[in-house]
């Protein structure tokens, strides 16, 4: 459902990070203007083509779903950096790259739709597996 969601808001205009953020928006407190705000700089790699704005939009949920603030700072640092490195390990896995530059060249807007809807499945599946780890 937040994949088809994102891909929506992606169609209505939005940059790729603001559609992922805005799809997950509810369930982390914010408003889809809050989250459209705040990656409004995001998308285009950071507007200069560096890191895929959908997939920054994606460790922010990552963060923003996972960091206890409860728990011993540095173990949590720890557990987070792993996460975060496993969500960025496959996706560097499945288009090669990280890069907005790039994965555009693969396939200019039909490239952004695939790697938001590689970014929504990941962060669903993580949820998955934290739910039934619990």
């Amino acid at each position: 459902m937040k994949t088809q969601k994102a891909l929506e808001f992606f169609h209505l205009g939005n940059n790729c990070a603001q559609a992922v953020l805005m799809a997950h928006a509810e369930e982390l407190g914010l408003t889809e203007e809050q989250a459209k705000k705040m990656t409004a700089c995001f998308g285009g790699g950071m507007c200069v083509g560096n890191i895929c704005g959908a997939i920054s939009s994606g460790m922010l949920v990552l963060g923003m779903k996972n960091f206890d603030s409860s728990a011993e700072m540095a173990a949590e640092k720890m557990r987070i950096r792993k996460l975060g490195m496993n969500f960025m390990k496959t996706l560097t896995e499945t288009y090669g790259t990280t890069s907005c530059r790039d994965i555009f060249s693969q396939g200019g807007r039909t490239a952004c739709n695939k790697v938001i809807t590689s970014v929504c499945e990941l962060l669903n599946e993580q949820t998955k597996n934290n739910t039934a780890a619990e």
